[in-house]
């Protein structure tokens, strides 16, 4: 398994991932919205040989915070670690922007992601009402974070 920074080159085969595996508890964007995403350049990609069979991203706010988007693994590799290996990843490759915060919503009913995030330093911080297309979502917020002004601090 490989994981690398994935762009727009990869839209047919995230876009299908998305469809395939994000419902019920996740909604799929359009391939523009899509596109404007990967463009970022903030999208990793799980390989296995040349097939994705994961993804996670993260986009910034206008606050200095980042958000984890849209972590996705295939059915067939779920239950091995992939999704912690694509969290771990986002938390190291956000933590080099030095964010002020770092969070994401997550369906309140997806409780595999919900244990998965509790366990790796994330908290509930929110219940918000009708985020997504009418769907409820939970903020949760990672704990673990030290920011600049926590650093120097400790300096």
């Amino acid at each position: 398994m490989t994981i690398k920074k994935v762009d727009s080159r990869y839209i047919k085969e995230i876009y299908e991932l998305e469809q395939k595996y994000l419902p019920p508890f996740g909604f799929v964007v359009s391939k523009k919205e899509l596109k404007e995403v990967l463009d970022l350049g903030l999208t990793w990609g799980l390989f296995e040989g040349d097939m994705l069979i994961g993804k996670a991203g993260f986009l910034k706010d206008n606050n200095g915070g980042y958000e984890i988007d849209g972590i996705v693994v295939s059915p067939k590799f779920r239950r091995k670690g992939y999704g912690k290996l694509l969290l771990k990843n986002n938390l190291k490759e956000v933590k080099k922007q030095n964010p002020r915060s770092i969070y994401l919503f997550v369906h309140p009913q997806n409780n595999v992601a919900i244990i998965l995030y509790l366990k790796n330093g994330f908290v509930i911080k929110d219940y918000i009402k009708k985020k997504y297309n009418g769907q409820d979502r939970l903020k949760m917020v990672y704990s673990k974070l030290k920011t600049q002004e926590q650093k120097s601090k400790l300096l």
